[in-house]
């Protein structure tokens, strides 16, 4: 299985590179989406990206949630498997909660996250939210801040 967004952007060959960005502060944090794509395919990159971000407050699944949980866990194992990864773990748990955090700990916190969890902070996050961009290259075919504002959200009731 992979994400949805992933398989959008491949399919449709909008984005080359895709990542998703997140980190954790004690007060605050960042949430975005990088991507790569050719030239003539920046506003359907977009148009997949958003989509796919403002659906997570209306269609998130079990099975979407257990695949992120287990890539999640994935990445923090192979984040500490090395001595330097280790160290820069223990820096960024200080400054997240302002001491060391066990992988039981944190693996308990990641299980314990729900699917109405997730909706709900997409739908305080994301959905009808303005949004940060930032962008470099061939952006010429980007659309415009009010193109992008108007699809963080779908009209349902």
């Amino acid at each position: 299985m992979t994400s949805k967004l992933a398989t959008d952007q491949g399919e449709q060959e909008a984005a080359s590179v895709l990542k998703v960005v997140n980190a954790n502060y004690k007060d605050s944090g960042l949430f975005g989406v990088y991507f790569q794509s050719p030239d003539n395919r920046v506003e359907d990159s977009m148009w997949y990206t958003l989509w796919n971000l403002v659906r997570m407050v209306h269609k998130t699944t079990e099975a979407e949630l257990q695949f992120a949980q287990n890539q999640l866990k994935e990445a923090l194992l192979q984040e500490r498997s090395t001595t330097a990864g280790s160290a820069a773990c223990l820096a960024k748990d200080l400054a997240s909660y302002g001491r060391p955090v066990s992988l039981k700990e944190l693996f308990a916190r990641i299980d314990a996250v729900k699917v109405d969890d997730v909706k709900a902070v997409a739908k305080k996050v994301i959905n009808d939210q303005d949004h940060a961009l930032a962008a470099v290259g061939a952006i010429y075919e980007l659309p415009d801040y009010n193109w992008i504002r108007r699809r963080s959200h779908w009209l349902r009731y």
